[in-house]
């Protein structure tokens, strides 16, 4: 297992830690599989999640080198975003935003005490053509200086 530091914040949970003490077995071998997952953070886990509410006779496998939940998935505190860098692609990010509130609608329908919150995003332009882009964004709100430290401690 990795540093102690970098285990999840749920396994200071008794009965979360004792299952995780003894994570399954190395794969040994072949596994016969529909759908093989490398990864059990969040989005591997969710992709599971998803084929099998699809296919539910379906043959998932999930292989993480590590325990499931484990890594940044389990560090960052449930972070879920919707920015992407380029604004040229409206599509992708309505997709992003969308995904943002089907991790939430997932959460609820499966009973997941997960501490879903939808709050927002402060995206800050520190060169002019930065806030130029971010005055033409239709959906957005423009905060002045002042309102802007209020919410949040930015340098510049």
């Amino acid at each position: 297992m990795g540093h102690p530091l970098s285990a999840p914040l749920w396994w200071d949970d008794p009965e979360v830690a004792a299952a995780m003490a003894a994570p399954r077995s190395p794969l040994d071998g072949s596994v016969d599989a529909d759908v093989a997952i490398v990864g059990g953070g969040y989005t591997g886990l969710w992709t599971a999640l998803h084929v099998l509410r699809a296919e539910p006779s379906a043959r998932v496998v999930v292989v993480e080198g590590e325990v499931c939940g484990f890594g940044a998935s389990g560090r960052n505190g449930g972070w879920a975003s919707a920015l992407f860098a380029d604004e040229g692609l409206r599509e992708m990010h309505e997709a992003l935003a969308g995904a943002v509130d089907d991790l939430g609608a997932t959460a609820a329908a499966e009973g997941i005490d997960c501490h879903f919150h939808k709050g927002g995003t402060l995206t800050f332009a520190t060169t002019g053509a930065q806030e130029r882009r971010l005055r033409a964004d239709e959906d957005g709100e423009w905060l002045d200086v002042g309102s802007a430290r209020a919410r949040l401690a930015v340098a510049g």
